[in-house]
């Protein structure tokens, strides 16, 4: 991988929850941001985030972890 290949993917953002969040629990700003990945891999996009507010979760998602559409009803 080439240097500048792997610094765009350790620069990626993905949406994240920015504090433990219980199952059922409706998402917003204050809960969710977009950050960048570093080397946790990629979760939702940050162009999703606008379809992310308002949904409810699935599971307890703890702090600092990608949200997955599969954590979303």
């Amino acid at each position: 991988m080439s240097d500048e290949q792997e610094l765009r993917e350790f620069g990626r953002r993905s949406i994240f929850a920015i504090r433990d969040i219980d199952a059922g629990e409706l998402l917003s700003h204050d809960n969710v941001s977009v950050l960048r990945c570093g080397k946790l891999g990629f979760g939702l996009p940050p162009d999703a985030l606008d379809g992310v507010i308002g949904r409810t979760t699935r599971r307890p998602i703890r702090a600092e972890t990608l949200i997955a559409l599969g954590d979303l009803r």
